[in-house]
């Protein structure tokens, strides 16, 4: 269809509710010598070990916290604090045993929210539940972080090991365990890199161009035929040569 004949279908301006992207970044941290904490069972084993290795790190839950800078009017500080699960291998004079450590990567950002001085109530919540303030919502995207580089440390008689973080209860429960801050004599760091996309929205009433309803262009499936789809499919050589430049895929028939 030409896009003469889309345009044609335009019948009116609606109201929308929906959500405005107002500011979003992207952010590339190197994050140095972060510490782990282990529960207790884990720790004991770790100061037995002589040595370790972070194998696997996975993404556990973002805490985010928003609060209005009252110097700059439509701008936002942004807490972020990140939780994760590491995969550690501790290694002792006979044995090895696979751990999971709790690591904490903390930041803040200021972005751009707008401003609106008025209180949003729903129909759908009760009283209690009603949102009293109009404060924009931020978002972080955030993929499974790379691990650099991993080391097992001695605590030094004058070392800070730094304050004791504040847990959330689900973080605590996800381990199944208390976690182990201080009176150690050897503890794990780890260096990784982290890609995240943080986003700030609002709710607003759009004025956008109708065309029709959403309707479905093409009828279901109801079942996939093996034989057909099998024959359809290109043999796989790729899964037998290497690849190369000179080789010509194209020139090959389907069915061999």
């Amino acid at each position: 269809m030409s896009n003469c004949g889309f345009y044609e279908r335009f019948k009116e301006s609606i109201i929308v509710n929906t959500k405005r992207v107002y500011d979003s970044c992207a952010t590339k941290d190197y994050i140095e010598n972060l510490r782990c904490y282990f529960t207790e069972s884990s720790q004991s084993i770790i100061e037995q070990s002589v040595s370790i290795k972070a194998k696997t790190a996975s993404i556990i839950g973002v805490e985010i916290k928003i609060e209005p800078i009252s110097f700059r009017r439509g701008f936002f500080s942004i807490e972020q604090n990140f939780y994760f699960d590491i995969g550690i291998e501790a290694l002792l004079v006979k044995t090895s045993n696979n751990l999971n450590a709790l690591c904490i990567f903390s930041k803040n950002m200021t972005m751009f929210g707008s401003e609106s001085s008025a209180k949003i109530y729903s129909s759908d919540k009760n009283l209690a539940d009603q949102n009293q303030s109009n404060i924009p919502k931020a978002i972080v995207q955030v993929s499974n972080p790379i691990i650099l580089s991993s080391s097992l440390n001695d605590v030094t008689y004058a070392e800070d090991l730094g304050k004791v973080p504040i847990i959330p209860e689900e973080i605590i429960n996800y381990f199944e365990g208390s976690f182990v801050y201080l009176n150690v004599s050897k503890y794990v760091s780890i260096t990784m890199g982290l890609f995240a996309i943080t986003h700030i929205e609002r709710e607003v009433q759009m004025l956008i161009p109708s065309y029709d309803f959403g309707r479905p262009v093409k009828e279901c499936n109801n079942g996939i035929n093996s034989r057909e789809e099998f024959d359809n499919m290109n043999f796989p050589l790729d899964n037998f040569f290497p690849p190369s430049g000179s080789f010509c895929v194209s020139s090959v028939k389907k069915n061999i």
